[in-house]
């Protein structure tokens, strides 16, 4: 993330095939990936290829965004294109597609990127200072796009959604 440093204990170790840690109390609980941004960090500490991306909150925002932005430009490199994400606290666990994304801005307009980061912003309603927004590389030329997500029912099942659309899909 941009502008704070991010931490773990070292209980918090998280698995692929444990997401979520289970606790005996809900204040023990951890929930691994509150925003989607701890989500593709985690994906990169386990080696998996991740397109660079960068991650601020909204009150490191209303301080500091021309700092935040070249910040990001350093952290994605030479990205052609770029999307600005809403990536708000618990988002993919209730609220997924409720918050606007705009996709394929070009970073060597500021006043779009900074147009961009306001508008997801402003569509939290009133942002929280956690609440964050994610830039990422824009690839315009996938073939097939999707979320995955897991959780554990009432009932101790698992349970494992995996939502995708493919090109040319309507």
């Amino acid at each position: 993330r941009l502008g704070q440093d991010s931490t773990r204990s070292k209980g918090d170790a998280m698995t692929m095939d444990n997401p979520v840690k289970p606790a005996p109390t809900a204040a023990a609980a951890t929930l691994s990936w509150a925003y989607k941004s701890d989500a593709l960090e985690w994906l990169q500490h386990q080696g998996v290829r991740v397109p660079p991306f960068a991650s601020f909150d909204a009150a490191d925002w209303r301080q500091r965004p021309a700092e935040l932005l070249t910040q990001a430009a350093r952290q994605l490199g030479t990205a052609a294109r770029w999307a600005v994400r809403s990536d708000r606290l618990h988002e993919d666990a209730g609220s997924a597609g409720a918050f606007h994304s705009l996709l394929d801005l070009n970073p060597r307009e500021p006043r779009s990127i900074r147009a961009a980061v306001e508008r997801v912003l402003q569509s939290y309603g009133t942002p929280q200072a956690a609440d964050r927004v994610l830039i990422q590389h824009y690839v315009g030329d996938a073939t097939l796009a999707g979320v995955a997500a897991s959780c554990l029912l009432p009932q101790g099942l698992d349970c494992r959604v995996v939502s995708w659309v493919a090109r040319g899909d309507n």
